[in-house]
């Protein structure tokens, strides 16, 4: 037998990845950015996708996949009546769920509900396999939280309807996100989400720096990206967090002194950061923007910025531009004895407190506070946070514990000349950017070593197996 045919024989016996992807996110858009690079490979690799995606997830979608899309209501019966048609009608061999707390919530996921009693019974008697994608390392709080609801008489049934699905679901772990390399103790397989370093056309490039900058010389100042979730300002404006109030004047303080002027892009709702009042800093506030345009403005910057420490959007930045995350580690009156008499960061604090007690706290995940070491919720506050737009902040998530994720720059909000260097050097030191750079390398180089998600897939489906699960066996 000649190589050719060896190789047109392998290829004829690999399975051919028919996925359906779930993908009922309302405000999280990294998770739907993953679940579609995935569904990209999985087309290059030969298979066929369809999704059936809560309407944010279809807008980011539906451009590439067309009628393959389906769009789910905030009625739990016509959600399910579409499930249950796209079943029998593409009958796939693997059912992908781009996330699991809308799940995980039952009848209490209101904004694109799907998930019931019934329709677990009926998922675990459907032969495709079942994939997760885990983009933050939330299956050990999965497997906490499922062993807490099964000790509670309340919750016991619905724990057993888990449990089968469970026992036979696979994690998918994307890097950029994860560590590519073995971690001790991690479930999942990862894989490689995307060719990185991600590329934009310097044309392109050209285009948006001079959008937001100017020409000519006027052009050769700084373009900081700063991103927010769409989960983030929606909650601090329920929640009147007032960091929002302040960002803009925070940042203005420690980027007012740049060897070159500096414009802030801010991605939010379109009215978020307030305007700077330094002459050389400008604040440009955008609503959400297409995800084509949304890369381009993120590849095109000099500085990623974001309060989201486990933000998709960093890892997007490996290997292009530096990727800061903005902490607060400390309380209000910390600051305080910290920072002199007299400076700007002092006067903010002091200024978000005397407005409403309790503003300042810490967080790396903003508006979301961070819980204190040693707290242990109910099952019953544990069931009803998993339909919240909060996110739990178990240790073996990645950037909050101990579990390695793609390399990023963490930076303290309230860090006064600390942050500020920092800030400078970033933008204006290249020997520092050179660093930065370097260390992405190392990462990235770990990385290509990766199978591609459709080729995890393909191994899964030839040999079924199970393995690393959401929910162990026994």
């Amino acid at each position: 037998m000649t190589a050719s045919t060896q190789t047109e024989s392998t290829r004829v016996a690999e399975p051919k990845v028919r996925a359906l992807f779930v993908t009922p996110t309302w405000m999280a858009t990294g998770e739907t950015a993953t679940a579609l690079a995935l569904a990209q490979s999985i087309v290059s690799g030969g298979g066929e996708v369809w999704f059936l995606a809560s309407v944010p997830a279809a807008q980011i979608v539906r451009p590439h996949f067309g009628d393959r899309v389906r769009e789910m209501t905030g009625d739990l019966e016509a959600n399910q009546e579409q499930w249950h048609r796209m079943i029998e009608e593409f009958d796939p061999n693997v059912v992908i769920f781009s996330e699991l707390r809308s799940l995980l919530a039952l009848r209490l996921n209101r904004q694109y509900p799907l998930a019931d009693l019934r329709w677990l019974r009926d998922l675990d008697g459907h032969d495709a396999l079942l994939v997760a994608i885990d983009h933050v390392g939330s299956t050990p709080s999965v497997q906490k939280l499922m062993a807490r609801l099964s000790s509670q008489m309340f919750f016991r049934l619905i724990a057993r309807a888990w449990r089968p699905i469970f026992e036979r679901m696979c994690i998918l772990l994307p890097c950029p996100l994860h560590e590519p390399a073995r971690v001790e103790g991690r479930q999942g397989h990862p894989y490689k989400s995307m060719t990185m370093p991600l590329r934009v056309d310097p044309d392109v490039r050209t285009q948006v720096r001079a959008r937001y900058l100017g020409e000519g010389a006027q052009g050769e100042g700084a373009l900081i990206f700063h991103s927010v979730p769409r989960w983030s300002f929606r909650l601090s404006k329920a929640l009147k967090a007032p960091l929002y109030d302040d960002l803009g004047e925070i940042l203005t303080e420690y980027l007012a002194d740049v060897a070159r002027p500096v414009t802030i892009v801010s991605v939010n709702d379109g009215t978020l950061l307030r305007p700077s009042s330094a002459k050389r800093v400008q604040v440009v506030n955008l609503a959400g923007l297409p995800l084509s345009e949304f890369d381009a403005l993120l590849l095109s910057s000099d500085l990623v910025l974001t309060e989201n420490i486990v933000s998709f959007t960093l890892a997007k930045a490996v290997g292009n531009v530096p990727g800061v995350a903005l902490v607060n580690s400390w309380t209000a009156q910390e600051i305080l004895d910290r920072e002199a008499a007299g400076s700007a960061i002092r006067r903010l604090v002091t200024q978000a407190e005397r407005r409403r007690a309790g503003s300042v706290y810490s967080h790396v995940m903003y508006p979301v506070r961070r819980p204190g070491k040693g707290e242990a919720p109910s099952s019953r506050r544990l069931l009803f946070d998993a339909a919240a737009p909060s996110i739990p902040l178990p240790d073996e998530m990645i950037r909050v514990g101990s579990t390695p994720s793609s390399p990023f720059i963490q930076a303290e909000l309230y860090g006064g000349q600390e942050t500020g260097d920092l800030f400078r050097a970033l933008l204006c030191d290249e020997t520092r950017r050179a660093q930065v750079r370097a260390e992405d390398e190392v990462y990235l180089e770990r990385q290509r070593e990766l199978p591609e998600g459709v080729t995890v897939l393909k191994r899964l489906l030839a040999g079924r197996t199970l393995g690393e699960t959401v929910l162990v066996n026994g």
